[in-house]
Order: structure tokens, then sequence, then C-alpha cells
């Protein structure tokens, strides 16, 4: 692909590289061309000791702009994107969660002065979370490491690494607090979770102590979910234990609602107009 440049790290010996890798396409449309633009992250699992789903980001290049402010930067950025994606208009909510956003920029700039642990941003599916999200992901500070992974990768990565340290001879008496430093040292300053949703006891059980280990050890969070920390887990299987960490996510995080009247992926089907959807069944049943 013309312009695209991939950075892709090695293995080390006790590792391997397994699983799909994430693709996230971003269609941008002009008056003379249309250019895929295509951002690929490889996520690797080895048993080392300080990895669990290491990322090795797609290398992007660094603003010319280096006078602006965090909030200028990602405005600027905001709007540079949405003049190349039709289906999209320029929306106060996105705006305002692009501030909450710089101001997070600007705190971890200044060695982790961000009073909140994070941002915990909720809203209507279609509504510009994850958008706006990996937009700041991608025009935010080089910080001391920074991860972006989706939620379900990121519970899976950790249920293996327990397992792993748990066959271990040797058993460990806080397996789970091991493993969230690890996340922790391997995140940086910066984690970004996309479709934080709860929906396995697994992973309702464990997800407090990941969570203050992760605060404990410097690492801001940002969150992106359809739903409010008070409906995670909702009717779940002894839910009563999970309340705590919903407790901890209301108290220690900045929520954002985004809100959820417009979804942005109708507008892009009514943009196509009269083209005609095909469904087609999979498998031979």
């Amino acid at each position: 692909l013309k312009g695209t440049k991939l950075l892709v790290k090695e293995a080390p010996p006790h590792g391997r590289i397994f699983r799909r890798s994430i693709l996230h396409r971003t269609f941008i449309t002009n008056k003379v061309e249309t250019l895929n633009r295509i951002r690929v992250s490889f996520r690797q699992v080895t048993s080392g000791p300080n990895d669990v789903g290491n990322i090795v980001p797609i290398e992007r290049k660094t603003s010319l702009h280096n006078n602006e402010s965090s909030e200028e930067r990602l405005h600027r950025a905001y709007r540079k994107r949405l003049e190349a994606i039709e289906t999209m208009q320029k929306d106060p909510r996105q705006e305002r969660l692009l501030s909450e956003l710089a101001q997070l920029d600007d705190g971890l700039r200044a060695d982790g002065k961000f009073e909140e642990n994070g941002l915990y941003i909720y809203g209507g599916v279609g509504t510009g979370k994850t958008f706006c999200m990996d937009l700041f992901f991608e025009e935010a500070s080089e910080y001391k490491g920074k991860k972006r992974l989706h939620f379900h990768e990121f519970m899976l990565s950790t249920h293996e690494r327990l397992h792993e340290i748990k066959s271990q001879e040797e058993k460990d008496s806080r397996p789970i607090i091991k493993v969230a430093k690890e996340i922790a040292r391997s995140s940086g300053a910066l984690l970004c979770l996309d479709e934080f949703q709860v929906t396995d006891i697994g992973d309702a059980m464990i997800l407090k102590p990941i969570l203050e280990t992760l605060f404990n050890e410097g690492t801001k969070l940002v969150l992106t979910s359809n739903r409010p920390p008070q409906d995670l887990y909702k009717n779940g299987l002894n839910r009563h234990l999970f309340v705590p960490c919903i407790k901890l996510l209301n108290d220690t995080m900045r929520l954002v609602d985004i809100g959820g009247d417009l979804d942005y992926r109708e507008r892009r089907l009514d943009i196509m107009g009269d083209c005609k959807i095909l469904f087609h069944q999979i498998g031979n049943s």
C-alpha cells in the first residue's frame, strides 16, 4: 500500500506471535481519489515476565506544530479528519470530549499531574467514542509508553498470563497483582481500552484488583463503553461482588457522557443511497 509504513517487532525466543492482527480502517474521500489508510497493530503475548499483550503500533509522524497546546492540536486534527470523512459532522459533544482528553494529555506531559485516574467515556453506539479515543491516542504526546487494546483482547491475554503463573511449580501468593504490575510496566503512562463491557463472572471477579494496581503503578486509563459504570455486569451472577469495582470507577475516574441520539454508522448507510446490500449465508447449513 502506497504511503503505508509498518513497524513490526520480532518475537523473543521464549514467545510467539499468535491470534489475528487487528486492522482499523479509515476510509478517506476527496475530490481526486479514495485512499485506504490502514493502521495495523500486532499483538504479541509472550511468556516473558514483563510483557502482557505487547503492542507494536504503526509509526506516526511527529507534529510540525510544536507550539500548539494539547487542546489546539487535538481540535486541529479533529477538523482535518472531519474534512476527509463525509459521513461525520462537527459535533459539540465530541469537541467537549476532546477537550477533556486534552486535559489528560497535559497531565501526562506534566508527569502524571491529572487528578483522576483517567477517563471513562460512555454513550450510545456510533456516537464517536472510539473515533475520539483513537484520535487522542494517535495525536497524544510521547509519554513513557502508551498502549491501545480492545477490552476483549486485554482480558483474554490477562487470563492466559494468569493461567501461566498458576501452572508454574513455584506458586505466587497473589498472581493477579503480579499480572497487573506486568500490564502496568508494558503499558507505561497510558492504557486505552475500547468497548469496556463486563458480561463474564471471571472478568468481573478480577477487574477491581487489576484496576487498583494499574492506578497505584501510575498508569492512566481511557475506557470507552456503551454503558455507564452503574450498568456494568447488570443482572450478572453474584453481581454484589462486582459493586466495589463500580464504586472504584465512579470515585476515581472522570466520567464523560457523550450521549446517544445520533449514530454516525447509520448516516453512512444513508449516504450510500440506492446501493444494494446483499446477504450471503455462511456455511452449508
